[in-house]
């Protein structure tokens, strides 16, 4: 490193490399993902997210982390760079940032990429980039088997931040619990928002197909059909409750 005192102000230069060893992550956090998973339980998702939780909530109760640095320090500007990053679980979960992490004055400089996998967690990556506007991200997920549901999401853009509301949009291939029975490859968009704790999805009529729906004694097979929200949206999940309330005009 390297501290200089010019008339103009104190500048720092440090480079190096940074290590944390059986690292837990804030209890905070942990809290949090049990109400995502609270949430979603009476939804087709609830197995996955259910499964989610546990996997991420082991993963972060004890783990390690290395990243090398490059931080430069003066009045008036500010340039932290990360080369590489990694994160490894004692649940056997693995974190790596793929590409240079450039933040300065405030603001990531350049798209940041990270792929995890192990200990639970679906295979998958995560690339983030930001703007004036917020943030934008897209993650793509491979094929994820839990017990009593599956989720495959090959592509799930999203962007918000800076006071505005989170927005996703996507293509989803699911299997789970339904109204008491089980949904069988469902296929649909996956749109929505998140905010002020709320979580919607599916604002207006899309076009979904499913392999097989059972419940009691009704069972549908496979079709393609109109689904249209019963009210503002298919799903809302909040502090009150899930509600989740469809309609299409094919089966009324």
């Amino acid at each position: 490193g390297r501290i200089a005192t010019p008339e103009a102000g104190m500048s720092v230069s440090l480079r190096g490399d940074a290590m944390a060893q059986d690292a837990v992550a804030d209890a905070s956090l942990l809290s949090a993902l049990d109400g995502i998973a609270k949430g979603t339980a009476a939804t087709p998702v609830g197995p996955v997210t259910a499964q989610l939780r546990t996997a991420m909530q082991s993963a972060l109760r004890a783990f390690n982390g290395w990243a090398a640095f490059d931080a430069q320090m003066a009045p008036g500007k500010t340039a932290f760079l990360i080369n590489g990053a990694r994160l490894d679980s004692r649940s056997g979960a693995v974190i790596t940032q793929s590409g240079p992490l450039n933040f300065s004055d405030g603001r990531l400089r350049n798209p940041l990429s990270f792929a995890f996998s192990g200990g639970g967690l679906p295979q998958g990556q995560l690339a983030l980039r930001q703007d004036r506007g917020g943030w934008a991200s897209n993650l793509n997920l491979a094929p994820y088997q839990a017990k009593g549901g599956s989720l495959a999401l090959p592509k799930l853009a999203f962007a918000g931040g800076n006071g505005r509301a989170w927005t996703f949009n996507g293509q989803a291939t699911l299997s789970g619990p339904l109204m008491g029975g089980r949904l069988e490859g469902l296929s649909l968009p996956v749109d929505g928002a998140f905010a002020n704790g709320t979580f919607t999805m599916l604002q207006s009529c899309r076009t979904v197909s499913f392999t097989s729906f059972r419940t009691g004694s009704l069972y549908l097979p496979g079709q393609t059909l109109r689904a249209c929200p019963d009210g503002a949206s298919v799903i809302r999940a909040g502090r009150a409750g899930t509600r989740f309330a469809l309609t299409s005009p094919a089966i009324s």
